[in-house]
């Protein structure tokens, strides 16, 4: 896994957020400045609204000089045509299928794609740009909403297809369609019997795994019957997707103090707002430790702080 990028874009990890950054076209020398500028206003939490629909992201900056900012960004949607080739690249190929069925966009999926002359990623250029008060260009405005867009995409791959112009489940129903099934996608049948595992044979340094974060992980049990002698899941549901927090740190290599981060900031998006003694008190850890780890994170754009000393309040940056 590719660490996180620096520079105020902390918060984005992976090769879709990378590549949906470099998107934007800054390199006109004035652009520098302003793309700086953009970078700041992200990290001081200043998008709202942020939304990504067919052909175009939409997101509200506000800002002390300008107000309230509307910014969009349009991209062509692709054609029938281009679907068609979309459609029957992940028919033919498993993998694809599985990943989109498990909400997973592969990298390789847009590799292939680009082979054949389409880009699922926008490029340079690509996107036109506009914002209510500077007009068109990359400016500070539109490079805020870029990277919050970033960041949303770098969560959830699949948005890409739904800014191209359709969602997964129409893109997986055309698979089926492609591939003569019905309702469902068979899956292959694998022989586990007894003794299958002991004459498997294989480099097993050389299979090739990319792990990617759950999206919701307590969907489970907001759709299940509550447990029994519990009213309330809340509670349930929130260690589901900190206890996921925790393991994906733990599964992307950043050990132990990467896991108490993110359950650190776990702990504060459930309290939305919160001082040190409380994250700490549920937390069971050294309030100077939380204190040290709270600063660096609002100093990396990651939370934001109100108030000073014993009195501060700090909440996480959510896009």
């Amino acid at each position: 896994m590719s660490e996180p990028l620096r520079d105020g874009e902390e918060l984005v990890r992976r090769w879709w957020g990378r590549a949906w950054l470099a998107a934007l076209d800054t390199s006109a020398p004035a652009d520098a400045r302003r793309a700086q500028q953009g970078a700041a206003l992200f990290r001081r939490g200043a998008v709202h609204d942020l939304q990504i629909a067919p052909g175009r992201v939409t997101g509200h900056v506000v800002t002390d000089r300008a107000g309230d900012v509307e910014v969009t960004a349009e991209v062509a949607p692709l054609t029938d045509d281009e679907w068609e080739v979309v459609t029957h690249l992940v028919a033919d190929r498993l993998r694809f299928t599985a990943g989109l069925l498990n909400g997973v966009l592969p990298v390789e999926l847009a590799e292939r794609l680009e082979e054949r002359g389409i880009a699922l990623l926008p490029g340079p250029g690509a996107l036109r740009p506009s914002c209510t008060a500077d007009g068109r260009g990359a400016c500070p405005h539109v490079v805020a909403v870029h990277r919050a867009a970033a960041v949303r995409i770098d969560r959830d791959p699949s948005l890409l297809l739904w800014l191209r112009g359709r969602p997964q489940h129409r893109v997986l129903s055309d698979v089926r369609a492609a591939r003569g099934a019905d309702d469902d996608v068979d899956a292959e049948v694998v022989d586990l019997g007894d003794g299958a595992l002991d004459v498997a044979r294989g480099d097993v340094s050389q299979i090739t795994v990319h792990p990617e974060r759950s999206r919701d992980p307590a969907w489970l049990v907001r759709h299940l019957p509550p447990p029994p002698y519990l009213d309330d899941v809340e509670p349930l549901t929130g260690l589901f997707e900190r206890a996921a927090e925790a393991a994906w740190r733990l599964a992307a290599g950043d050990g132990a103090a990467g896991a108490d981060t993110e359950l650190l900031l776990a702990e504060l998006r459930a309290r939305r707002t919160a001082g040190v003694q409380a994250l700490a008190d549920a937390l069971g850890r050294d309030p100077a430790e939380v204190r040290d780890e709270l600063d660096g994170l609002y100093e990396d754009g990651a939370v934001l702080r109100t108030g000073s000393g014993e009195r501060a309040k700090y909440r996480a940056v959510d896009v």
